[in-house]
């Protein structure tokens, strides 16, 4: 990776950061003008992507027998706290099929109380037809 895009080792290597970049990092508090020098962290992002969609079945990741999920950090510049958000969707239509190791069926329709019902939109049209 290092030989397609070089470490960011001096300032306007990758004509980034700007003086206005710079000057508004310095407004915001960084430490200094270093921690905007990470440019060669996001190009290297891009091969990557931010996100993984992986399938949950039958309550397990299916990723295969030899995939994995690895967390990289570009960033050199500066330790941070890093945070990874899980997001699970699915369809509410077929819950039958969703089942656990012991047959327990999960209901995973959203339960709206009537008041909430009677805010919504998505409600109101139903009732209208």
């Amino acid at each position: 990776m290092r030989k397609m895009i070089p470490d960011f080792a001096e300032e306007n290597q990758y004509r980034h950061p700007g003086p206005v970049h710079a000057q508004f990092g310095r407004a915001c508090g960084e430490p200094g003008n270093f921690t905007s020098m990470n440019t060669d962290g996001h190009l290297r992002s891009v091969f990557f992507g931010r996100s993984e969609t992986v399938t949950i079945k039958d309550g397990k990741l299916d990723a295969g027998e030899f995939a994995h999920i690895y967390f990289i950090d570009w960033d050199h510049v500066r330790a941070r706290h890093r945070q990874v958000n899980v997001t699970i969707m699915g369809t509410a239509e077929d819950v039958g099929t969703r089942k656990l190791g012991n047959g327990e069926t999960i209901n995973t329709l959203r339960k709206f109380t009537e008041e909430e019902k009677a805010n919504m939109r998505e409600f109101t049209l139903q009732q209208e037809r």
